[in-house]
């Protein structure tokens, strides 16, 4: 069994405490005046400005959708890693073959 320092010990006795004793958290401060009757002033507009810009990000959002089609598309029609590989070893088999004809040229001409 692992001893635990007197200190730390004493601590989560204590939070335990706290917590288990179901202390509740403070109410949260009473909002301040809207400066209204009461019967939602100024609610209306706000609601229509919120409805228009979701309006807005509802048709950004459209064209990212479109956007992330086209790259998902371009992404699609490119080579695989297989290929790429392939082609890697051909032209390196290629330059090394055009190297030792070069290379071998002089002894072939004599």
């Amino acid at each position: 069994m692992k001893v635990v320092p007197q200190g730390i010990a004493q601590l989560i006795r204590e939070l335990e405490g706290e917590v288990g004793a179901g202390a509740e958290a403070p109410p949260p401060p009473p909002l301040p005046p809207s400066g209204s009757d009461g019967n939602g002033d100024g609610m209306e507009q706000r609601v229509t400005k919120l409805e228009e810009k979701l309006d807005k990000v509802t048709e950004s959002l459209g064209e990212v959708r479109e956007r992330l089609v086209a790259v998902e598309t371009k992404i699609d029609h490119l080579p695989g890693k297989g290929f790429v590989v392939t082609v890697t070893i051909a032209a390196l088999t290629m330059l090394s073959l055009i190297t030792a004809i070069i290379a071998n040229l002089d002894r072939l001409a004599h």
